[in-house]
């Protein structure tokens, strides 16, 4: 079965994380160190986590989405939302063509046919 991928379903801004990413690049081309880079701000849906993961950090923080979550529902509010932000990320992760987390890569986020 073929899944056809709308881009426009997956076209938002990288705002805070593409900077991010370029400083862990640079850092890392300066010197060979070893860095704990957590992708923290601007990290909303699921595409975000994708997007913030391709950059390569280790971690990705969820803040926002978890404050709105626990004001409505509580606990429960805050594990329906990682829930719902884990099956997204499934999905954009099946849309894309990627069947783990270890291949997600920068070269996923853009297309190669342009």
């Amino acid at each position: 079965m073929d899944v056809q991928l709308d881009v426009a379903q997956l076209q938002t801004t990288l705002r805070s994380i593409k900077v991010a990413g370029l400083l862990r690049i640079s850092l890392i081309t300066q010197k060979m160190i070893t860095l704990l880079f957590i992708a923290d701000g601007a990290i909303e849906r699921s595409t975000d986590i994708y997007k913030a993961l391709a950059l390569g950090p280790n971690t990705v923080m969820v803040g926002r989405p978890q404050l709105y979550a626990l004001a409505v529902a509580g606990a429960l509010g805050v594990a329906h939302m990682l829930r719902v932000l884990r099956e997204e990320l499934e999905v954009t992760m099946a849309m894309i063509g990627t069947s783990s987390i270890d291949d997600i890569t920068e070269d996923t986020l853009y297309r190669s046919d342009y």
